[in-house]
């Protein structure tokens, strides 16, 4: 490794920490413009682009860092989320797909949960951008494999069981929440939109109660038991 690669190197990750994605992209811009490319650098420069909107800069570094090396599953996945970000599904499904072959190829481990877990939450809003709330489910259901103990990532699942119609799924999921977040209103409103759904007023009443108890300013709860008590 050069003296100016590790130069690079050391600083970059110091400047990501820092939120500095201005100076990341001038620092690795410049090197990449007289030194020998370097799939971690582009990869680097492509994440730096990509926290800056600047996302044709973003895919074509990306790119750049898997022309370079093919099996470079964090690159690949950075591409494929941000592809995924512009709304080019069929391309970032393509890309992921490339990644998950090459780990399974390499016999290699999970790589970079938490990019992961991004990728398929962009997925599955995606998907339910366009009313396909059965693919955003797996997609979901896959980020919560990552990271079983977010409330967040199940509470998203639980959301697009609710508009796909899977009630029960969406009730167990919830329960878990209110486990794991005893102290949230989120997991209640839910549930209690879970009954209303099913025509099951009484039990949505009291779940949109007992998320006020826990949070009197939660404004959902409040709006659908005035509508509820307007009946």
């Amino acid at each position: 490794m050069g003296k100016r690669f590790q130069d690079v190197y050391d600083k970059v990750p110091f400047l990501f920490h820092l939120n500095d994605f201005r100076g990341a992209e001038k620092l690795l811009r410049a090197h990449l413009e007289t030194q020998e490319p370097a799939p971690l650098l582009h990869n680097w420069l492509g994440l730096a682009c990509y926290r800056l909107h600047l996302w044709d800069d973003a895919v074509a570094n990306f790119q750049a860092a898997l022309k370079l090396d093919p099996n470079f599953v964090e690159g690949a996945l950075n591409l494929a989320a941000c592809l995924a970000h512009l709304g080019k599904y069929s391309s970032a499904a393509n890309v992921y797909t490339h990644a998950e072959k090459t780990l399974t190829r390499l016999k290699s481990p999970a790589l970079l949960p938490a990019q992961m877990i991004a990728f398929h939450q962009s997925l599955g809003q995606l998907h339910e951008s366009v009313d396909d709330y059965g693919e955003a489910i797996e997609d979901y259901k896959k980020a919560l494999n990552v990271s079983s103990h977010s409330p967040h990532l199940r509470l998203t699942l639980a959301k697009a069981y609710i508009k796909k119609g899977y009630y029960s799924k969406a009730e167990h999921e919830l329960t878990l929440a209110m486990e794991q977040v005893p102290h949230s209103s989120s997991p209640h409103f839910l549930l209690g939109l879970s009954y209303y759904s099913q025509g099951n007023s009484e039990d949505a009443r009291k779940s949109w109660r007992n998320a006020l108890k826990i949070n009197p300013k939660c404004r959902q709860s409040q709006v659908l038991l005035k509508l509820l008590d307007g009946d």
